[in-house]
């Protein structure tokens, strides 16, 4: 018997295994990052919620707001459900610079273990760009990017770009962003964050918005010039496309320094002559200068215009690179602001007094109020009261009837519920006080309701409780 060969192993360091921490949720990939259409937070919360099978509502007071620290929606452990329904229409400003943004991205990054998701939203720019007038109250959308995204498999998602309340046309096939459901017997406006949404469907029906296209916009309100809409979409692209790389976000002396660089160069000096050019205030222009405002997204794409730079290099550079810039960068002049624009306007009567007999006539359900009407119409509520007070008056009393009736049914519906449940316990042979009772009910702060309180104390007597 031959002797066995020795074979000498190489021997290892033993040490103890490295695991890495598990995420809580889904370390779900954005869409875009990088790139000037980069996916908002809104829509990654929505795209979040579908891939665990669960509602936004659900994803949103079982595991956002128990980490958020936002005391006014989450108290005593529980989420404040009589402020969500505020929330869930103010949910814009998730995609912005508020404090609920940060408070969300904090407990969206601890619980998917990712450390990007504070640029799906305008935070990397909280210094230099003013909150006021960013993100438009409801969603826009380009029902084409829907439709050839579908097409080809591809996410369905919502840009944070579309959010810009100064953008109103898709960089991508230069069509206006629709903002109302396309099917006729909807049409009503999409909130950026729903309940119960869905990714690129409506909150209301439920049906695709993709693949439909009409013209919104249309009367004698003047449409946004498209070379301008093409240009103010670029820019702002380039600042989302750029918050991944940024090292910190610009302080707001950068503004500051930048301001009074162009100011020397383009306008001698002179804060009067820029605030005329501007359409604001030589308040406003010294206030930039000394630190103490930051401007509004729309105006300081025309800031960069009449500058002849981009947001990015403004905000970005030094002040060195500010004098040079206009060299270097392709811009488009703007058109007159906003402000001009309604001064000058003819005002159209005969088209608005059909307008809002139509709509009169449509009785939509919900009905719109005066201030949705004025959104439609694209005049101020006072100004459309001012000229057609009977019209006016007319579909304000109509959305308070409604408004009654729907609060009228809620208080029913709540105390049928109360009613109900305490003959529930009364039957089980508990004792059905206010707080086993709130423990049957849907809605937890039903007994801030007076008929709420009303019926338990009704039903107790009923029972010989009182």
């Amino acid at each position: 018997m031959q002797d066995e060969a020795e074979v000498i192993y190489e021997l290892w360091e033993e040490g103890p295994p490295v695991f890495r921490p598990h995420s809580r949720l889904y370390h779900l990939e954005p869409v875009g990052m990088g790139s000037p259409l980069v996916e908002s937070l809104t829509s990654y919360l929505t795209r979040l919620a579908d891939a665990h099978s669960v509602h936004p509502r659900t994803l949103v007071t079982k595991e956002i707001l128990p980490l958020a620290n936002i005391s006014y929606l989450y108290q005593d452990s529980r989420p404040v459900y009589d402020r969500l329904t505020a929330f869930w229409k103010d949910s814009a400003a998730l995609n912005g610079t508020a404090p609920v943004t940060k408070g969300f991205v904090q407990a969206l990054e601890h619980l998917t273990q990712r450390d990007d998701l504070h640029c799906l939203t305008m935070l990397s720019w909280r210094e230099v760009i003013s909150h006021r007038a960013l993100m438009r109250r409801t969603r826009a959308w380009c029902s084409m990017c829907y439709e050839e995204w579908r097409q080809a498999g591809q996410t369905i998602y919502h840009p944070l770009l579309w959010a810009f309340e100064c953008v109103t046309l898709c960089p991508r096939h230069d069509q206006q962003l629709q903002q109302r459901c396309p099917s006729p017997d909807c049409a009503r406006t999409q909130l950026l964050l729903a309940p119960r949404g869905l990714p690129g469907h409506c909150m209301w029906c439920n049906r695709w918005l993709g693949g439909h296209f009409h013209a919104e916009g249309e009367g004698p309100s003047l449409r946004e010039d498209e070379a301008w809409q093409r240009w103010v979409g670029s820019t702002l692209g380039e600042l989302l496309a750029a918050a991944p790389r940024l090292s910190a976000p610009p302080p707001r002396s950068k503004f500051a320094t930048a301001m009074a660089a162009y100011l020397n160069d383009v306008a001698e000096g002179s804060i009067a002559a820029l605030a005329r050019r501007l359409h604001v205030g030589r308040r406003t222009v010294q206030d930039w200068l000394q630190g103490l405002q930051i401007p509004q997204s729309g105006t300081l794409v025309q800031l960069c215009a009449y500058l002849e730079t981009s947001p990015l290099r403004l905000l970005t550079g030094s002040a060195e690179e500010a004098a040079s810039a206009k060299r270097h960068i392709s811009f488009c002049e703007p058109p007159s602001s906003e402000v001009s624009r309604r001064r000058l306007r003819k005002l159209d009567t005969t088209w608005l007094r059909s307008s809002l007999e139509e709509i009169l006539q449509n009785m939509e359900e919900p009905p719109p109020s005066m201030r949705e009407v004025g959104q439609r119409l694209a005049y101020d509520p006072s100004v459309l009261l001012k000229y057609f007070p009977d019209l006016c008056g007319a579909i304000s009393a109509r959305y308070l009837e409604y408004q009654h009736n729907r609060g009228a049914k809620r208080r029913q519906k709540v105390a049928e519920e109360v009613r109900q449940a305490v003959y529930t316990l009364h039957g089980q042979g508990n004792y059905p006080s206010q707080r086993q009772v709130r423990r049957l009910l849907r809605t937890p702060g039903a007994f801030r309701e007076d008929a709420a309180t009303a019926t338990w104390s009704n039903a107790m007597r009923e029972l010989g409780l009182q």
